[in-house]
């Protein structure tokens, strides 16, 4: 997969402040989306409704999950998320083309508390927490680079 800064400062730069850099990129998917998918192709459509049923548990057991707060302004659907200096950045994703598009939402860098992963069975949930306490949770692929991005974030925030 192709890395996404690039891909960030090449399709988008023109919603990038004049000397702003793009220090980290990723791909992500609302939580479920990728364990759904891989039921649906592996085991048709009741495999589906099964992965629909357990996504459901995990996502309402997930600690401090919520729709509230600054988590409930978040942009549905696949998303490509940038991280600059001064600020994070949330773009639209085009399907066909696998380019990021338009910027959907951005926050300054100091409203976004942290990034963190956990593993799954097949791909890692990114986590973002606000600073009011509210939490936006995707489905990221090691191949989008989710490492990276997270690296960058706590470089830029000071905490690496």
């Amino acid at each position: 997969m192709p890395s996404f800064v690039k891909k960030v400062v090449k399709h988008c730069s023109g919603d990038l402040h004049p000397g702003e850099t793009v220090e980290g990129a990723t791909f992500g998917r609302p939580a479920g989306t990728f364990g759904r998918s891989v039921a649906f192709g592996a085991a048709g459509v009741v495999g589906a409704v099964a992965a629909a049923g357990t996504t459901a548990k995990r996502e309402a057991g997930h600690e401090g999950a919520t729709a509230e707060g600054k988590a409930a302004g978040f942009p549905s659907g696949d998303v490509v998320l940038a991280v600059t200096p001064m600020r994070f950045l949330v773009f639209g994703f085009a399907q066909m083309s696998g380019k990021p598009k338009e910027l959907r939402a951005e926050y300054p860098l100091t409203e976004v508390a942290g990034v963190s992963q956990e593993q799954r069975k097949l791909h890692r949930s990114l986590q973002i927490r606000f600073d009011d306490g509210s939490l936006v949770d995707l489905d990221v692929v090691k191949m989008a680079r989710p490492d990276d991005f997270q690296a960058a974030f706590e470089r830029l925030k000071g905490l690496a």
